[in-house]
């Protein structure tokens, strides 16, 4: 999940035709943004109605990386972006309903504030510094969700 939410800058940055730390622009900020939702259309259509083989193809994909580095260096950075953008959010939903699952009350004060301050810390980009020392992203985002896990207090009423 905290992975997700610290690629989801790079996402956006390359959705908007940039660099992944948005120092350069590679693509007009339109025609990029154009390209990046119509890949985010596809993506999410084959993953919602995608049938047999055609839900096969991101494992096939996983499966033959190695291979294909050479032909995703040629994929275009809007679509990419666009692609990365479904992909982090997705990332961050499986973790939330992990914690669900799991029989965690998210709306526990103690839950809400690791979460929401996990969240904010990773989207909002976060960074602690200490002389030469820097943290920031999916580091400090980490470091901050076991803190207070180990410093807040537990729910004393037994879980039903």
């Amino acid at each position: 999940m905290v992975i997700g939410l610290v690629l989801a800058p790079v996402a956006v940055n390359m959705a908007m035709g940039k660099t992944g730390d948005g120092a350069a622009v590679l693509v007009l900020e339109r025609t990029a943004l154009f390209i990046s939702m119509l890949s985010l259309a596809v993506t999410v259509l084959v993953s919602l109605k995608g049938r047999g083989m055609l839900r096969l193809i991101p494992i096939l994909c996983g499966i033959t990386a190695g291979y294909l580095v050479s032909l995703l260096q040629t994929i275009p950075t809007p679509v990419m972006g666009g692609i990365m953008l479904l992909l982090f959010g997705a990332i961050m939903v499986v973790g939330l309903n992990s914690l669900v699952k799991a029989g965690e009350d998210l709306m526990e004060p103690r839950n809400m504030c690791i979460v929401s301050l996990v969240l904010v810390f990773g989207i909002g980009g976060m960074v602690f510094s200490a002389g030469d020392f820097s943290i920031k992203g999916i580091g400090l985002s980490g470091i901050l969700g076991v803190l207070l896990n180990l410093v807040l207090p537990r729910s004393r009423r037994p879980a039903a």
